[in-house]
């Protein structure tokens, strides 16, 4: 993260990114709201499921489908 040529501005910018979407997880918001372009781009009977499902959701699928050596254990 402090790397060579990184501004405190970028630095800003990824800290707050970063808290940011730590706040949508927590809240588990819905992914309309979140990744709007993500659920745009799904097509048929998944753009319901999808548009209402929320970022805590869709975190724990995607984490489910790593090996279990994998995972981050926090």
């Amino acid at each position: 993260m402090f790397t060579i040529g990184i501004t405190k501005g970028r630095w800003n910018t990824l800290v707050a990114a970063l808290q940011q979407f730590k706040d949508d997880y927590d809240k588990n918001q819905p992914l309309w709201r979140v990744l709007p372009e993500f659920v745009q781009a799904t097509n048929g009977p998944q753009l319901a499921l999808r548009a209402h499902r929320g970022l805590r959701d869709l975190c724990d699928a995607i984490h489910g489908f790593l090996p279990a050596e994998r995972r981050w254990r926090g």
